[in-house]
């Protein structure tokens, strides 16, 4: 009988340490986000070299986004269009919604977006450097076929955005984007969003 109560115990003990991680706690946690602050560093593959862009993301539910682009410019996504300003002139313009495409394939709510609209999305598990991820691969839409599919790394424990890695349509990585400092419920002010 002690023994029995012992094996028990013991099994209660280890199945407590364990935490149940729901697959869609990540997936919600994201939804779930009102605005956030995050630092990132973009790089893009291509034949002849690797670019590098650091940036600082501010984004708000329902309102748009904005990049800090290597201290030289400003980038809003907002009200269907893109409007940017460098710092160095204070010069102003309206650009395409397509203009400098690969900064907005850096933003966490391009992804989040998608979250509500593609039905494809497939959930695993990884461990990098360390941590245990949980990766959320998704389909990009668009014809663009050197970014057709995107995995989006979320570290499991606290549910905080790690990067993304952007594939073309051969499986070849061609964007490596690193989140830190990530700010989740961010103290952003609408005005940030109007830059001129």
């Amino acid at each position: 009988m002690k023994k029995l109560f012992i094996i028990i115990l013991a099994v209660l003990l280890c199945s407590c340490g364990n935490k149940h991680i729901d697959p869609n706690e990540a997936i919600d946690s994201l939804k779930n986000l009102d605005s956030y602050q995050v630092d990132i560093k973009l790089q893009i593959f291509n034949s002849k070299e690797i670019i590098v862009h650091n940036l600082r993301e501010y984004s708000i539910k329902d309102k748009g986004y904005r990049f800090d682009i290597d201290g030289l410019y400003n980038l809003v996504y907002a009200n269907d269009k893109v409007t940017k300003k460098d710092i160095k002139t204070g010069r102003i313009s309206n650009e395409d919604d397509d203009f400098e495409n690969f900064y907005c394939y850096s933003s966490l709510q391009r992804y989040i977006q998608l979250l509500y609209t593609d039905e494809n999305i497939k959930i695993s598990t990884e461990k990098i450097s360390n941590k245990d991820c949980q990766v959320i691969q998704l389909i990009l839409p668009g014809q663009n076929r050197s970014v057709a599919s995107a995995k989006l790394y979320i570290d499991k424990k606290n549910t905080i955005p790690l990067g993304i890695s952007i594939f073309d349509d051969k499986g070849k990585e061609r964007i490596k984007i690193e989140y830190s400092n990530f700010m989740p419920e961010a103290d952003i002010k609408d005005k940030i969003m109007n830059i001129s």
